[in-house]
């Protein structure tokens, strides 16, 4: 997943590669992979995706449910131009809320602050659960900084994955797709592990 655009998705269960990857092994491409997650996520009136809002229990996410909740049901109705503009501005949310400690109006420090908090929490030698923290230091370290990586305006162009700067300066022409919503979605959901993460490590020094 980490070669084809994605990420460890810690949400989806074995099923999914025991079955919608089935075969595929060595036919997998970024673009057959982000079919069969969104088809996955998408199905049965998005019963996955609705699943993972209705697990988000932390302050900085259950803050905004009434927000996340409408960008679902706009999801739903295929209101792409409305879903990922509203989620785009969440992922800055949530990060600012939780470290609300700092005051910055560059969202830099708090990005810095998160993957050192991360990295300190990491369990050494405990065989999956290291594995699993250490990918979500990964997508800190090349996920989170691509998603904000520098943007020179010029004229409005087509991407393929979660960019917030050209999406603000109005340059992202073809942002409202199912992809991208889902795939934003599922961003925040990987911000969500990360922090109860940090919840669990930091009532262990309590």
């Amino acid at each position: 997943m980490c070669d084809n655009g994605w990420w460890f998705i810690l949400s989806l269960p074995d099923d999914f590669f025991h079955v919608e990857l089935q075969g595929l092994e060595d036919r997998i491409t970024p673009k057959l992979l982000t079919k069969k997650i969104v088809e996955y996520f998408n199905k049965d009136e998005c019963k996955e995706l609705e699943d993972i809002l209705n697990s988000w229990e932390l302050e900085s996410f259950s803050n905004n449910k009434k927000i996340f909740q409408d960008a679902l049901w706009a999801h739903k109705e295929s209101k792409y131009t409305l879903t990922v503009p509203t989620l785009t501005i969440q992922v800055e949310g949530v990060i600012r809320s939780y470290l609300d400690y700092i005051s910055e109006h560059s969202i830099h420090p708090y990005k810095e602050a998160l993957k050192k908090r991360y990295e300190e929490s990491i369990s050494e030698n405990r065989g999956l659960e290291s594995f699993i923290q250490k990918k979500n230091l990964e997508f800190l370290e090349k996920k989170l900084e691509n998603f904000y990586q520098s943007f020179e305006p010029s004229k409005p162009k087509n991407f393929d994955d979660l960019y917030r700067h050209p999406l603000f300066h109005g340059q992202y022409l073809n942002y409202h797709s199912i992809e991208i919503s889902t795939k934003l979605f599922l961003f925040l959901d990987m911000l969500y592990w990360i922090l109860d993460d940090l919840e669990k490590y930091n009532k262990k020094d309590l």
